[in-house]
């Protein structure tokens, strides 16, 4: 640190020297090439000239000898690492049309940072492992194996969920339109329709329309895929699936369920409610498509925290 602190003011110094031997050069150029001026009267010109020129080469001459001191005495500092005989892609001439070898370091500093990551969290993970045993004689080298997660759901038990969740939300309408895989076709409000798609009781996939479009194919068949034709939708599609993985309870379906429904039933009033951070309406041509997963409270995707 002491060396690197010390070569710094030594840099500066160098910096400031050679800006002084730039102004001597300069000067020196400007008088052999203007000339000095004298009256009429004086025989010495010649002399005058040579004095001055003499004078600025040796402003020139010093300030090179304190430059080239200040260049001595900086430490050199470690080289910078090559890897392997990639070294020789450096020597390409065409290094702006093959920039082979920068690309090739950056990776390797990348790679090298990743495992100094890596070993870091695996230590802290390490050290921050919950040991637990059923019982007193059990041998702390066995896991206890987690308990498989029920996807074998019965068809009544999503009826009464659904029937639950109606009951809870009154802006909130699902109807069952699909078995095997369960389909669920959500209406908030009159604002937007959302088609779920269950495994088990866990959200497996959304997909959000607007209230008016079409949910089937040409053929009559139920359309899982295509996306809304607004963007606005897009968008709240975009932000359904990241709340659906926010709200992922294996062993506890029935909330997990319960806390997204609770999420989307904040855009009841997706068009009538500002942002909560700038407070406008429409930003971007949008209005506030997404909302906090522990609070719902609208934002703008550009005003989120």
């Amino acid at each position: 640190m002491a060396t690197a602190l010390e070569n710094a003011n030594l840099l500066s110094r160098a910096i400031l020297t050679t800006q002084k031997l730039r102004i001597s050069v300069s000067k020196t150029f400007n008088h052999m090439k203007d000339g000095i001026k004298v009256s009429q009267d004086e025989h010495g010109a010649p002399k005058s000239f040579a004095s001055q020129l003499q004078e600025d080469l040796f402003l020139i001459n010093e300030s090179f000898i304190e430059l080239e001191k200040l260049t001595m005495a900086v430490r050199r500092q470690r080289e910078a690492e090559t890897i392997g005989n990639t070294g020789a892609l450096s020597m390409d001439p065409v290094t702006d049309k093959t920039p082979l070898y920068p690309k090739a370091l950056e990776t390797y500093k990348w790679a090298t940072r990743l495992r100094e990551h890596s070993a870091h969290s695996q230590a802290f993970l390490n050290n921050s492992s919950i040991k637990r045993s059923s019982g007193s004689g059990g041998s702390p080298a066995k896991r206890r194996k987690t308990a498989p997660t029920n996807l074998n759901i019965s068809t009544q038990a999503v009826d009464n969920l659904v029937m639950n969740v109606n009951r809870q939300f009154h802006d909130v309408k699902i109807t069952k339109i699909q078995l095997n895989p369960t389909v669920l076709q959500v209406y908030v409000s009159r604002t937007l329709q959302a088609i779920i798609v269950l495994r088990g009781l866990l959200i497996e996939r959304v997909l959000i329309r607007a209230h008016h479009e079409n949910t089937l194919n040409d053929d009559g068949t139920l359309d899982l895929w295509t996306a809304s034709k607004y963007e606005v939708f897009q968008k709240i599609t975009e932000h359904a699936t990241a709340a659906s993985l926010r709200y992922y309870l294996p062993t506890m379906q029935d909330l997990s369920f319960r806390s997204f429904m609770h999420w989307l039933n904040s855009f009841s009033k997706l068009f009538s409610t500002p942002c909560r951070l700038c407070g406008k309406y429409i930003k971007d041509n949008l209005p506030p498509t997404w909302r906090c997963f522990r609070t719902v409270e609208p934002y703008h995707e550009c005003c989120r925290p």
